[in-house]
This record gives C-alpha cells, structure tokens and sequence, in this order.
C-alpha cells in the first residue's frame, strides 16, 4: 500500500514499525493530512551526538 493510498483511506492513526528513515520520509505527511501516528522505532528517538 503507497502512501497516498493510506492517506486516502483516512485512517484515525498510523502505527510506523518500519524504520527510521521511514518516519523521515513520511511522518510530516502523514501528520499534515490530519492522520496521528504512533512510531515504535525508538532508534528515531536518539540524540545526535
């Protein structure tokens, strides 16, 4: 299923399981079409060094 096609379904969240450089690419889209996402990749969370 693309992107579109979930944005399009209208679903009340997202569940990310994927990785982080999916929450890069597709969170701000996601956010921005009024959908919440719930994103269990905890690597996303890490600080910089």
């Amino acid at each position: 299923m693309s992107l579109e096609e979930i944005i399009a379904y209208k679903p009340a969240y997202v569940i990310e399981a994927a990785s982080k450089e999916v929450v890069e690419s597709m969170a701000c889209d996601i956010l921005k079409a009024g959908i919440d996402m719930i994103i269990l990749s905890v690597g996303h969370w890490r600080m910089a060094d």
